[in-house]
């Protein structure tokens, strides 16, 4: 519904362009509450997550690859 309040997440680049994709402006989105920074890149929250998850198994598909 048009009332409706939503909570999202994404990156800090998606964030700062948020005018250009989603057609509302910092300003508007903050209307509701005060926007936070959870995580800049999301290669810090991989990395976070596997460091603390060590033997992830799964049986999908690849479609995350990371390469040293």
């Amino acid at each position: 519904e048009n009332d409706d309040i939503i909570t999202i997440v994404m990156q800090r680049y998606h964030f700062m362009s948020i005018r250009e994709f989603l057609d509302i402006s910092i300003e508007e989105l903050e209307k509701n509450g005060k926007a936070i920074e959870v995580a800049t890149k999301i290669m810090n929250v991989l990395e976070e997550y596997f460091t603390s998850h060590e033997h992830v198994e799964y049986d999908g598909e690849q479609r995350l690859i990371i390469h040293e």
